[in-house]
């Protein structure tokens, strides 16, 4: 028996009721026309054939991303077109096996050596359910900035890929349809390049989230704030001699302290639900920097227009002083 107003997410996106007024068959004819709509080749699940994204919605992945990453100053990142292939046969091996792996084995169904390297190399996500509401490219994107849906919680991996400094170019991939009366979907968003070593024209000395005056619509409540420090602008892997052992979170609204709490060794934490149009700021201090003892400073508030932020760094400081030496607690890039 098909139920009605249930969906079912995985990977990227936890298991959650939908509660619909619709048969489950209406709703999923409405998931197979707006899904019909991203391709300019169809994809054909059962004959392990991805089929070919519509150029736009590349595109929207790709400006989605450029618009946050510039909230943070970050620069904006390429398309590669030479990886599209690839993150579509991981995102067509999500949706037929309705699973998400990093290391999918050979017994999938529709497994290719180039979807296995995808899966390595991206951010994943996906559902699959009867009545499955169809989520936008920005939804996709936002959700793993947020990670607010994450199949592991407390993580903040999706969104260190997405803002990482270093990051150079992405693919991204997406098939949904329907399979055995079910809507099926898989995507994926292809962040990481480990034969590519790049240095950063990157100005600031750190990247934290959210940051200045951000907006509503890439915020979720429930979200973990985060704090990375740019230690060297020449690779990504001489950013690992950071030490947040002795580090001390502080967050503050109208002059009032929140209590803070979370995994200090990687500088992600909570102050509670978010106020919108509060100004918050953040104090991290205690930070060592290739044994070189650092504070930070910044501020941040969740806004409703979208146009808002600059991503321009205002009254952050980094205060070199004496302390004796911490136990050594190294951050730990993601892999």
């Amino acid at each position: 028996m098909r139920k009605t107003g249930r969906g079912i997410l995985f990977g990227l996106l936890a298991a959650l009721p939908v509660f619909c007024f619709w048969p489950a068959a209406a709703q999923d004819r409405v998931f197979s026309r707006k899904a019909a709509a991203l391709y300019s080749v169809l994809p054909d699940l059962k004959s392990c054939r991805p089929g070919v994204l519509a150029a736009m919605e590349s595109q929207r992945a790709l400006d989605t991303l450029n618009a946050i990453r510039a909230l943070h100053g970050l620069s904006s990142v390429a398309y590669d077109a030479s990886a599209d292939d690839a993150v579509m046969r991981i995102s067509l091996m999500i949706a037929v096996n309705k699973r998400v792996s990093h290391v999918p084995s050979q017994e999938w169904s529709c497994y290719t050596p180039d979807g296995y390297l995808a899966a390595q190399t991206s951010n994943l996500g996906g559902g699959f359910a009867s009545a499955l509401i169809f989520r936008s490219v920005e939804d996709y994107v936002t959700g793993w900035l947020t990670e607010v849906r994450s199949g592991l919680p407390d993580s903040i991996g999706h969104r260190r890929w997405l803002l990482d400094p270093f990051l150079r170019k992405i693919a991204y991939g997406r098939v949904a349809g329907i399979l055995d009366e079910e809507s099926v979907d898989g995507a994926a968003i292809r962040i990481s390049y480990p034969q590519d070593v790049y240095s950063t024209d990157f100005k600031e000395g750190f990247v934290s989230y959210p940051f200045q005056d951000y907006p509503e619509k890439f915020y979720q409540d429930g979200a973990m704030l985060s704090f990375s420090v740019v230690a060297s602008k020449d690779s990504l892997a001489a950013n690992q001699n950071v030490n947040f052992a002795d580090a001390l979170v502080t967050v503050m609204r109208n002059g009032q302290t929140l209590p803070t709490y979370g995994l200090p060794n990687n500088i992600q934490f909570r102050a509670g639900k978010l106020v919108r149009g509060a100004l918050y700021s953040v104090a991290i201090s205690g930070v060592m920097v290739g044994g070189e003892r650092r504070d930070y400073n910044y501020w941040f508030r969740i806004v409703s227009s979208p146009e808002v932020g600059t991503g321009k760094s205002r009254a952050w400081k980094a205060k070199p002083s004496s302390s004796p030496a911490p136990r050594r607690a190294l951050v730990k890039l993601p892999r």
